[in-house]
């Protein structure tokens, strides 16, 4: 499917799983609930990628959705046991693709382009209509009509907020991947590039992957494996939650008959009549003023040894690690043109890090008797994490140019 994550992929597909899109931001990861929300904190389910637990739904967006082989939901206690509270909220386990012994080399492009729009807006008060409506309100009440209802500029519908913000969207996708083996080997190998841009300008996710993934048997009594996903990935959005400040709010609350720029080339608002008007930024300004973005480079991998003890004992090892490091960057530009004012000029840049290793030993036995299959499974499992953030900013730019935009260029706050 044409989707930019495995969790959209997911959505209609999975009885007792409700999966939800928070807004329509590129990339976003959609809200997991399996049976329900169990808890009035983080409700999410655990995500379990090739073995290596990797936390919450995030997890996914890092995943090329042309990588999954299979996707399990565990959604009852007894199946998830083996995850510890972790699984409170079910578990979501995926799997890759593999190359399968004594098969050929097989290569595959698949590649895909295609355009988004917004189909259908919100009916909404036109300018003279809200014009007369509010006039007919002060005299209904007895009292006199207050400014900007008194201004026949405010009668002449100038701009429909909803089209001023929604545009056309894009994405591309390319994936290229290789998988065969021999009698003694597999490997899968994959790369993709994604690339979508929203239908609010500047709005957009980008995500770059490779993988390889491989088994080898070693020795008749000795099987390893390794798997590997490495993957950058770059995003930004706007809020589109809050009902004040919140981008779509605003478009759907802004006055009409204010243009998105005026004739000397600054931004329309509000400012003057904010208690008739409302205390709304011009939804325009907001993305035209806007310069920030979140990258994120993340790498999991584990690798395992198999031994067979005998017919029906096996013995497995595995080492995991997933590590991300994510950088941010927004620059907020002096404006005391809108209502809500931003007094001066701020840099920020945030960089956190957070890695994980996991070690399991286990030991399962598999056994068929009659019409019975009777497996045992025991084991060790051990998790380490470790995490670091960082935030720095300046303030007072007096010179706002691109190439001004750094931290040495600004003050102390």
């Amino acid at each position: 499917m044409p989707v930019s994550t495995v969790a959209s992929a997911l959505e209609g597909r999975a009885t007792g799983v409700n999966i939800v899109r928070n807004d329509g931001t590129p990339g976003a990861a959609p809200s997991i609930r399996i049976r329900g929300t169990g808890t009035i904190n983080d409700a999410n389910p655990l995500v379990v990628i090739d073995g290596v637990p990797s936390g919450n739904p995030d997890a996914l967006s890092d995943v090329n959705p042309n990588d999954i082989a299979s996707i399990e939901i565990l959604k009852d206690a007894s199946s998830s046991a083996i995850y510890g509270t972790r699984a409170a909220n079910g578990v979501v386990l995926v799997t890759t693709k593999r190359g399968n012994y004594s098969q050929k080399l097989a290569t595959s492009i698949n590649a895909y382009t295609g355009v988004s729009k917004s189909t259908r807006y919100i009916d909404l008060l036109t300018a003279p209509d809200l014009y007369t409506l509010k006039r007919e309100r002060f005299t209904n009440d007895g009292a006199a009509i207050e400014a900007p209802w008194n201004d026949a500029y405010y009668s002449t519908q100038r701009t429909d907020w909803q089209k001023a913000i929604l545009g056309s969207g894009k994405v591309n996708n390319i994936d290229l991947n290789l998988q065969g083996g021999n009698e003694v080997s597999t490997y899968y190998f994959s790369t993709s590039f994604y690339d979508e841009k929203g239908i609010i300008d500047k709005s957009y996710f980008k995500r770059f992957s490779t993988r390889i993934n491989s088994e080898h048997k070693i020795k008749p009594w000795l099987k390893l494996g390794q798997n590997l996903q490495v993957t950058y990935g770059e995003t930004n959005g706007f809020n589109n939650n809050d009902s004040q400040t919140g981008l779509l709010f605003s478009a759907l609350r802004f006055n009409p008959a204010i243009p998105t720029m005026n004739e000397d080339g600054t931004y329309g608002t509000s400012k003057a009549f904010a208690n008739q008007l409302g205390d709304i930024n011009n939804p325009y300004s907001t993305i035209q003023q806007a310069d920030a973005y979140n990258r994120k480079y993340r790498a999991i991998a584990n690798v395992f040894a198999e031994v067979p003890i005998f017919a029906d004992l096996k013995f497995r090892a595995n080492y995991g690690f997933d590590g991300t490091i994510g950088r941010g960057y927004s620059f907020n530009i002096e404006d005391r043109i809108q209502t809500r004012e931003t007094t001066s000029s701020t840099l920020t840049q945030t960089e956190a890090e957070n890695y994980s290793h996991l070690l399991d030993l286990v030991l399962t036995y598999d056994k068929v008797i009659s019409k019975s299959h009777i497996t045992f499974t025991g084991g060790y499992s051990s998790q380490s994490f470790r995490g670091s953030y960082f935030s720095a900013g300046r303030v007072g730019y007096d010179d706002t140019s691109k190439d001004q935009r750094t931290l040495r260029k600004g003050n102390a706050f």
